[in-house]
């Protein structure tokens, strides 16, 4: 309701408690990971969403190289953050997480939190952002690019399953 994600509006309620990660006062920096299909895309890392003190920074697929995203919260190219400080077998940890987690995906976010070189991971998600926020001309490009549609056109090879599947009474409906 409050940041319009359909699907989570689909979702049962419940209550999630997550233990604290970290020790500082200070929420931990965010990672969240684009993926296409196993690999990753971009990465972006923020610190203090919500408050006055919001920055992020954007990472090309290696989790090291700095790539200009054009956010009005965006760092200076030359600003450090907490994903600079990662250590190179950590870094390659969250990449492979990252890729295990999407392979399955067409395109998916891996959400992660980074602190004193370690990595918690949150959630996946197919929201690219928190539902309201816009995103840039290059990231929609960047991001949409990375979609595999299908060509309409061709055959589906499991037309007859799926026309299987629809016959009937669909499982798990409601009866009465």
């Amino acid at each position: 309701e409050v940041f319009g994600n359909w699907a989570y509006a689909q979702a049962r309620r419940l209550l999630i408690a997550q233990e604290r990660f970290g020790d500082r006062a200070i929420m931990p920096a965010d990672i969240k990971i684009f993926c296409a299909r196993g690999e990753v895309v971009r990465a972006f890392w923020a610190r203090g969403y919500g408050s006055g003190d919001f920055h992020i920074a954007s990472f090309g697929p290696d989790l090291a190289t700095r790539v200009r995203h054009g956010h009005p919260y965006e760092l200076l190219l030359d600003s450090h953050t907490e994903v600079d400080e990662l250590s190179a077998e950590t870094r390659h940890a969250i990449i492979a997480f990252a890729r295990e987690a999407s392979e399955p995906f067409d395109m998916i976010r891996v959400d992660g939190m980074i602190e004193d070189d370690r990595f918690q991971f949150l959630e996946l998600t197919a929201y690219p952002t928190n539902g309201l926020s816009g995103i840039s001309a290059e990231s929609d490009r960047t991001l949409g690019g990375i979609w595999n549609l299908p060509d309409l056109n061709a055959p589906d090879p499991r037309e007859a399953e799926w026309r299987e599947l629809l016959q009937g009474v669909p499982k798990g409906t409601l009866q009465r």
